[in-house]
């Protein structure tokens, strides 16, 4: 947990520096302004829509109960394997992702340092493309510290290479998953909420599936390690993913908020050091603003520049 704590840090309110501010989770998340997102020059980002929300919980009905067919009529001895080996592939790409973001800031320069680049050709009838592979000495190193726990879970399963590489599958989950407003949030909240009321307590699927899969697909925590079988306590990815993506809405909302207090204060003080000089104060002079003879004063300043040939008003 602290260590999953540490990774969603929360940047200070009084951050004065935008790609200060916005270095941790919220540059992953990005910002659910759409003109936000046009000033980080980030475009077609896609998001969960209201349709998407209200099927989320059907789709994940559907895998869940498929899933729990699967190994009620298949040997999960011939399954296992191929679900460990699809999982540890995933689980070095989420690493890899996850330690590349935590090292930028230190040896950011290696991103550039290019070990190998080379152009494929892809012809496969229906598909033809070329795509370009580029390897920088970030990757490799990432590659390298990735590999550490995939093959230790791979060769043992142990619940603590289990556990890290859980928490690198939520982070990019919440990462990737984005929630444009707070009407989809609540949606896929209430569905969700009665999706584990009818699987987890009204049948014994879910926990069919989550014994059944060797995959880190859940956290485990030993009870009594002692004990024939180890007692160990278990939390779903699902249960950690889902909240953090609604607790990452509101911090982004918090954010946004926060950028448009920067701007508003801003604003402010461009009007206020042209209400000076419209006024003729100096910065050292007490400024005591009067409305209705302000009004009158800059509306008088306004008429006077329109028939000059600006085009002003005020109201």
């Amino acid at each position: 947990y602290i260590v999953f704590f540490l990774m969603i840090r929360r940047p200070p309110r009084s951050t004065q520096s935008r790609s200060s501010a916005a270095s941790d989770v919220y540059k992953r998340q990005h910002l659910t302004s759409p003109k936000r997102l046009k000033e980080e020059g980030i475009e077609n980002i896609e998001s969960m829509t209201t349709k998407d929300a209200y099927m989320f919980p059907v789709y994940g009905s559907a895998v869940l109960f498929g899933l729990y067919l699967v190994f009620k009529f298949i040997d999960k001895s011939l399954l296992n394997p191929l679900f460990t080996l699809y999982f540890t592939f995933l689980a070095v790409i989420c690493l890899m992702n996850m330690f590349e973001y935590h090292l930028e800031s230190f040896i950011g320069g290696w991103k550039k340092i290019i070990v190998l680049q080379k152009k494929l050709n892809i012809n496969l009838g229906f598909y033809k493309n070329t795509e370009t592979i580029t390897i920088s000495q970030m990757n490799v190193l990432t590659l390298a510290l990735a590999l550490v726990p995939s093959l230790a879970y791979l060769f043992n399963k142990n619940w603590f290479t289990n556990n890290i590489i859980g928490i690198a599958f939520s982070i990019s989950g919440i990462q990737t998953l984005v929630i444009p407003n707070f009407k989809v949030g609540f949606i896929i909240l209430w569905g969700l909420f009665f999706y584990d009321i009818f699987w987890v307590y009204g049948t014994d699927v879910m926990l069919t599936v989550a014994k059944s899969v060797e995959a880190p697909i859940k956290l485990m925590f030993p009870v009594d390690l002692t004990a024939t079988p180890p007692q160990i306590s278990m939390l779903g990815l699902g249960d950690i993913v889902v909240p953090g993506i609604f607790v990452a809405l509101c911090l982004k909302y918090d954010f946004d908020r926060y950028l448009q207090s920067q701007d508003a204060h801003s604003l402010s003080q461009y009007l206020l050091k042209r209400i000076m000089k419209l006024n003729n104060y100096s910065s050292t002079k007490k400024l005591t603003l009067k409305p209705k003879p302000l009004k009158k004063k800059l509306k008088q300043r306004v008429n006077k520049t329109s028939n000059e040939g600006t085009n002003l008003s005020i109201t």
